[in-house]
């Protein structure tokens, strides 16, 4: 719930592309976990 969560507020706020928002979730998860 938490990743689909930031999905959209991310990448709207950020206004990043698919494979660079990609890249980002993959280090917000690791911080997250």
């Amino acid at each position: 719930d938490f990743l689909l969560t930031v999905l959209p507020m991310g990448y709207i706020g950020s206004k990043i592309p698919p494979p660079t928002f990609r890249k980002d979730l993959r280090e917000v998860k690791r911080e997250i976990i």
